[in-house]
């Protein structure tokens, strides 16, 4: 019925709060909206009878409708309201689609601001959730790849609200998404990606925490994929400014985010020379104060890299330098923590213990020893 209507109600502009749908019509609607699906898939076919004006206008009808349904209280209404315009998006290169991927793009960067002090099942949260759906059924076509960058901010506001569904949707979309980027990486790309950690000033502290966490890990991940091309184009432009952010969260007040970015800078710590690793290990031995979290992960990471590396000739070198910040008070006990995983790692087995032993010194393996500190039920 009607242009920009397509069987939804109410008009666009009412309140969600306020529908009152009884569930056999909210069917009725669903049914609809995925005939609307199939209706999208067969435009993609090209057809003297179909042109890409029709398709256009077919797509601009529809859009109004389905924008409304996004924020529809119904599970099955919003969702299949968020396929349908992950398809509309893609019906083809010759199909002007730029009508709704703007409005997709305009309104996922509003949510991630609007969402944060909103609670748990509110209009704008199911909306959120509609819309990080549908970018995350569009994450693996690459026609959508730059939207759903452009998209990051809301990706990282939702895995950090109250509403569990919408932080387990923001989690898989971030996974997916890091691993799913298959344009040329580039010091922009890095650029985009470190725009997502930027949180806002009106986040309480445990939304904080949750945001850099997950942030940390999909920048070490997508540095990690890259690394070649981001370290052989643009000087290493783009993985010095990852590898710098990841840095930076070393110094995070809260110990989820410190040890998040330390699991991330490991892998990319094994792509290091031995020269490099030595003048990294000794500028963070020569840290304290204020900086003491930063030598602590940071020398971790590089011990987790060791670790992965059969026990490379720099390991004495970074056990050495934990030895020296594990003598503060406050990074004993963080240090000793560290120390006990690399031992249970490389004591697996006979040979990688004899082939780690072999690479320290008997004062190397005296201090690792120390490191490990006294086992206990809560070390």
């Amino acid at each position: 019925g009607g242009k920009g209507r397509l069987w939804l109600e109410p008009l666009p502009g009412a309140d969600a709060a306020e529908w009152e749908v009884d569930e056999g019509s909210s069917n009725a609607h669903a049914t609809k909206v995925k005939i609307l699906q199939a209706l999208f898939v067969g435009l993609r076919r090209t057809t003297p009878a179909v042109s890409d004006a029709l398709r256009s206008e077919i797509l601009s009808a529809a859009s109004p409708a389905l924008q409304v349904g996004l924020e529809h209280p119904y599970n099955q209404i919003h969702q299949e309201s968020a396929k349908a315009i992950a398809i509309g998006m893609n019906l083809g290169m010759t199909c002007d689609t730029s009508s709704i991927k703007t409005w997709v793009q305009q309104r996922a960067v509003a949510l991630s601001t609007l969402i944060v002090p909103e609670p748990e099942r509110s209009p704008l949260v199911i909306e959120a959730k509609s819309l990080v759906l549908c970018l995350l059924h569009g994450i693996l076509g690459r026609d959508l790849e730059a939207l759903v960058l452009r998209c990051l901010p809301l990706f990282a506001a939702s895995v950090s609200h109250a509403d569990h569904e919408l932080r387990a949707l923001g989690s898989n979309a971030l996974r997916t998404l890091a691993y799913a980027v298959q344009r040329g990486p580039s010091q922009e790309l890095a650029g985009v990606v470190i725009q997502g950690c930027v949180v806002p000033g009106d986040v309480d502290v445990a939304s904080r925490t949750r945001w850099l966490e997950e942030m940390a890990k999909f920048v070490g991940s997508v540095a990690l994929k890259h690394y070649f091309s981001m370290h052989g184009t643009q000087s290493g432009e783009g993985e010095r400014l990852c590898r710098e952010l990841l840095i930076s969260l070393l110094k995070e007040d809260r110990i989820e985010v410190r040890t998040a970015a330390q699991e991330a800078l490991a892998p990319l710590n094994i792509m290091l020379s031995s020269k490099q690793v030595s003048l990294v290990a000794k500028k963070w031995s020569k840290l304290n104060g204020d900086q003491a979290d930063e030598a602590v992960h940071g020398l971790a990471s590089l011990l987790l890299a060791a670790g992965s590396l059969a026990s490379p000739d720099w390991l004495g070198g970074v056990i050495e330098g934990l030895s020296t910040v594990g003598t503060r008070p406050d990074s004993k006990k963080e240090v000793e923590r560290v120390v006990q995983a690399f031992l249970k790692q490389q004591q697996v087995s006979r040979e990688v213990w004899r082939r780690c032993q072999s690479r320290l010194s008997s004062e190397q393996m005296e201090l690792l020893k120390a490191g490990q500190g006294t086992l206990s039920y809560f070390s």
